[in-house]
């Protein structure tokens, strides 16, 4: 503990220091609670449709991954809350760096999970390539280990708030090497940055042959919108840690967080709904079918329709069926792939 000051300079300097820690602490607060309101917002408008889609289908890494980005980032609010709000700093070199480091880390996994939704959607997209899934895993894995190296170095670089600056609640950061933290930032715009690409790429591939299910253009616009936000919040948080002072230096870590569990839920819950009913693929009995449409939009054009099954009202994965002026229509559960993360319609129990 150093010694309190006694001359005017020491004084003077100890009170700006408490006015920058109590106006920073605020700030941080203000986008951590604004961080747990979207939370519970987003959680309260689709609980509905997790509860009609996700819960009762079978256990896949799909389901799994949704539960964690869900819920995980819960954990990850209210223990930063807290570590503002309710510990006491005491002797900040032991209290504050290890719950500190387990908030970061469940960050790190958390965002590197939300990251693993999207290779798997894009691996998905591309028919289950396993060679784009093993170059995007690659690259995943090089960004979460660069990231892993970085949250160490920068926690343990903090500086904390202690005894001297008594009567300010919580582990508060008054230093720490902003540039290793600003790394991770730009580490996941690169990543996420190549996903977009890589997404684009097959997205114009489609377009070429006037092809896609609306599950697919339901991936590309989810995708898009989730690329331009999460970089816009990347590139702020990069902003703040280069020009505020360093006690803003976090102001910005769970909000981004949450917003990778926002946005990437909504992403699978996109997916589940836009499969719940089957679809119908239109074309000639020469040729591949060029329009998709859901089940229920067919009209009178389609009447005459004969197969062997004929057209279920839960279609399976493929049905074929003809009518007049030799109309092939096919009945799909378009991107299978897509499908099975959360299971068939036909396994719910």
């Amino acid at each position: 503990m150093s010694a309190a000051p006694t001359t005017p300079e020491e004084q003077k300097a100890l009170v700006e220091s408490l006015i920058r820690l109590v106006d920073a602490g605020n700030v941080v607060v203000i986008f951590e609670f604004a961080a747990l309101a979207i939370l519970v917002w987003d959680w309260l408008i689709t609980l509905d449709t997790e509860i009609r889609l996700v819960w009762p289908s079978r256990w896949t890494l799909g389901k799994v991954l949704f539960f964690f980005t869900r819920y995980m980032s819960l954990a990850d609010v209210l223990m930063s809350i807290a570590r503002l709000q309710l510990m006491d700093a005491g002797d900040d070199s032991i209290t504050c760096p290890k719950p500190y480091l387990a908030i970061v880390w469940l960050d790190v996994v958390g965002i590197q999970i939300a990251e693993l939704i999207l290779v798997l959607r894009t691996w998905a997209v591309y028919g289950r390539n396993m060679w784009v899934l093993a170059g995007l895993l690659i690259l995943q894995s090089a960004t979460f280990i660069y990231n892993g190296i970085a949250v160490q170095i920068f926690v343990h670089s903090i500086k904390w708030a202690g005894p001297d600056l008594a009567g300010i609640p919580g582990c508060n950061i008054i230093a720490a090497d902003a540039g290793i933290i600003s790394g991770t930032y730009v580490a996941i715009m690169a990543f996420e940055t190549t996903i977009f690409l890589v997404t684009m790429a097959r997205a114009l591939q489609r377009e070429q042959r006037k092809s896609g299910s609306q599950l697919v253009h339901i991936i590309y616009r989810d995708g898009l919108i989730f690329y331009l936000f999460i970089v816009f919040v990347s590139t702020v948080n990069v902003v703040i840690i280069f020009t505020a002072p360093q006690e803003y230096t976090v102001v910005l870590s769970i909000f981004q967080r949450v917003m990778h569990s926002v946005a990437t839920g909504r992403i699978l819950l996109h997916m589940r709904e836009s499969t719940e009913r089957p679809q119908i693929h239109i074309g000639s009995a020469n040729e591949g079918g060029t329009e998709v449409w859901q089940l229920d939009t067919l009209n009178a054009a389609t009447s005459g329709l004969h197969s062997s099954g004929g057209l279920p009202t839960h279609a399976p994965k493929m049905v074929t069926a003809y009518g007049s002026n030799n109309l092939k229509v096919t009945a799909i559960r378009p991107e299978d792939a897509v499908t099975e993360w959360f299971g068939d319609e036909n396994t719910r129990g």
